[in-house]
């Protein structure tokens, strides 16, 4: 007996330990979960990777300090060089560099896993067997991987293995990619990416423990066990298009929801001409384009949709091109930017038509039109009777784009870094927020289809 309190009183005192090992590093702003790995890295190693990607981010980002100031970037990158003077796993040194994109506050500024740690995760890393979908801030079951029947989809999950989802938001937001200080966007990434995202940083568990709320409010618990990607039951989840078809008789409707153009100008040109001549007939007073989560794909292709709703020449108010032609480390850059040779304002004159629609336009955003189809949004914020409906997206000054792929040769960790910054307005490159909707996806429906009485303002 005395043997067994022994025991249990050195196990306490190292959980003790342990706690407040992880409370002194949670208060200097790093802390390492103990999380399964396929790679451990040397100081040296960490180092040259570290260097790597500074030196490349400050040579062709076009706007690396337009959130968060030189100096405190600066007094970041400071803290992590000291950390990494002691060896770290190759996920607690993603834990270090994850922070600095957020901080960098551009979404076009993304890393991605090297195929090594992600071809070990399928195999070896049990993760969260569900789909979540994130809405005003709480998590739903989208779809359940598992096989079982509970939690159905639909209900509201309000603690993970006992912590609170507000609490576990609140601390992703360091953690996740971001423009500005726009958390919708966040928020959309984690319910994507829910699983990927728990198991790289916080923690590897067998099992989920899950206190959940019916649809008809009725709360109860659920042990689900954690399954490898390849255990997983497959269910695919309905998207596309909010408003297919014409809901509307008054309003003309083009979808972008599920069209692919794969980069094709003449296929992206043929689609948008034709909605137009489909229009013209018509001759409706009112328009929505319903852009679903596409990124338009390309520049050229936002300007194109774009230069029907303005009969002037469509002007960027600044092009920032960085020269990536002497960048220090170009034998670590996979992909280099396909840079138009022409420069945006001198090719887009040629866009100019005849016809301009100037009547009410609704556009339906969602928080990944990013890219291209941000650069359509800022300009079309620019524009007189142009109602957001949906999520808030895009900065509204313009976007980063056209950009490189650096590989850091240690960790395999790859990172997009834009080279160009197309700006439509340069008293908004200072806001951090997002284009602002006029109303939610829903109350816009129930507003075209029974009329309720709401009040769609403009921005």
């Amino acid at each position: 007996m005395y043997f067994v309190l022994v025991l249990f009183f050195i196990g306490l005192s190292c959980r003790q330990a342990v706690t407040e090992s992880e409370k002194n590093s949670r208060e200097k702003g790093f802390f390492y979960p103990k999380l399964k790995c396929h790679l451990a890295l040397s100081p040296k190693q960490l180092e040259q990777d570290f260097t790597i990607l500074i030196t490349t981010l400050e040579q062709a980002h076009p706007g690396i300090y337009r959130v968060t100031s030189k100096k405190e970037i600066d007094r970041y990158v400071n803290s992590v060089r000291k950390e990494i003077k002691t060896g770290k796993t190759y996920l607690e040194f993603l834990r270090l560099l994850a922070p600095l994109f957020t901080k960098i506050g551009c979404i076009n500024t993304q890393w991605s896993h090297s195929p090594a740690f992600i071809q070990f995760r399928n195999n070896s890393v049990p993760m969260f067997p569900l789909k979540l979908e994130i809405k005003q801030e709480k998590f739903y079951v989208k779809a359940n991987l598992s096989g079982l029947a509970e939690p159905a989809p639909g209900s509201e999950i309000l603690e993970i293995n006992n912590e609170k989802v507000t609490d576990y938001l609140k601390k992703n937001y360091e953690l996740l990619p971001v423009e500005g200080n726009m958390h919708e966007i966040q928020q959309q990434w984690l319910a994507a990416y829910f699983a990927q995202h728990h198991s790289n940083f916080w923690e590897q568990c067998d099992t989920f423990r899950l206190k959940l709320k019916s649809a008809t409010n009725q709360v109860f618990m659920v042990n689900l066990p954690a399954l490898l990607k390849k255990d997983m039951k497959d269910i695919p989840v309905s998207g596309g298009n909010r408003y297919p078809g014409s809901i509307n008789e008054t309003i003309f409707t083009i979808n972008f929801g599920n069209k692919r153009f794969n980069g094709n100008e003449k296929l992206f040109n043929a689609f948008v001409d034709s909605c137009f001549n489909e229009f013209q007939k018509k001759q409706p007073e009112n328009m929505l384009i319903d852009l679903g989560d596409s990124n338009l794909e390309n520049v050229f292709f936002a300007l194109k949709l774009y230069s029907y709703f303005d009969d002037r020449p469509i002007h960027i108010e600044e092009e920032e091109y960085r020269d990536v032609s002497n960048i220090k480390y170009d034998q670590f850059v996979k992909q280099f930017p396909a840079v138009d040779p022409y420069a945006i304002n001198r090719r887009t004159m040629a866009m100019n038509k005849s016809f301009a629609f100037s009547g009410n336009l609704y556009v339906c955003v969602s928080a990944w039109n990013q890219d291209a189809a941000g650069l359509f949004c800022a300009l079309l914020g620019l524009r007189k009777n142009t109602f957001f409906i949906g999520q808030e997206c895009n900065a509204p000054y313009g976007i980063n784009t056209y950009p490189l792929l650096l590989e850091l040769p240690n960790s395999g960790i790859t990172v997009r870094i834009p080279t160009v910054q197309l700006t439509v307005s340069k008293k908004l490159k200072t806001e951090l927020g997002g284009i602002k909707t006029s109303c939610s996806f829903d109350e816009f429906y129930n507003y075209l289809t029974i009329k309720q009485n709401i009040k769609i303002k403009e921005q």
